[in-house]
């Protein structure tokens, strides 16, 4: 009696971790699914299958992660630079003590005790900073359209020594030449092609 065939898919073997890693390692090297699939003795869209549910999005995950890692470090040397640029503008208080030996009692006292503000100027410096981590946030966001070059369309086509009109006449001639030979071409070749009988 005939063996009863199982329906369903056949198995397949399992895929651990250490196989993902052969699957990703090969496919990077080059390999075809089909190739990495015989090679592992799995159909070819096993090895495709893996390769989109998992080793893509973890790549696409490492790239996403490695770019938001970019942004926070910009945006922490942002936030420094405005820190730095309030602390240049910000007024400085100074104190200045005086002391001197007293003489009746043979101990350093404070004679003269003086507060000094001091203003800044803003340091430009610490806004240029700002401003490159504003542009490179955006490179990195894609929000910089590609430059625009503007071609302009010459309204006459000239040629050294010719008139537009003498030229237009030249053109003309020379098309004229042209679209003769085409019809001697289809002409010589539809004699020797012959009458076609319908």
């Amino acid at each position: 009696m005939a063996e009863k065939r199982k329906r369903g898919r056949p198995k397949q073997p399992v895929i651990t971790p250490e196989k993902l890693r052969e699957i990703e390692e090969l496919y990077l090297r080059g390999e075809t699914g089909p190739a990495i699939a015989e090679r592992l003795g799995v159909h070819h869209n096993t090895i495709y299958g893996h390769l989109d549910r998992t080793i893509r999005p973890a790549w696409r995950e490492l790239q996403n992660r490695s770019v938001e890692e970019q942004i926070e470090k910009i945006r922490h040397l942002r936030r420094t630079a405005w820190r730095r640029f309030d602390e240049s503008i910000n007024p400085e208080t100074r104190e200045t003590i005086e002391t001197a030996l007293s003489e009746e009692t043979g101990l350093v006292e404070i004679v003269k005790r003086a507060l000094t503000t001091i203003s800044h100027k803003a340091d430009p410096s610490w806004l240029d900073i700002v401003k490159w981590c504003i542009a490179e946030e955006n490179k990195i966001w894609g929000f910089y359209a590609p430059d625009r070059h503007v071609f302009e369309e010459q309204a006459e086509f000239r040629v050294a020594g010719v008139s537009p009109e003498e030229l237009d006449e030249i053109m003309f001639k020379r098309l004229a030449e042209v679209t003769r030979d085409i019809l001697k071409r289809k002409q010589a070749v539809a004699r020797l092609e012959g009458p076609k009988d319908g």
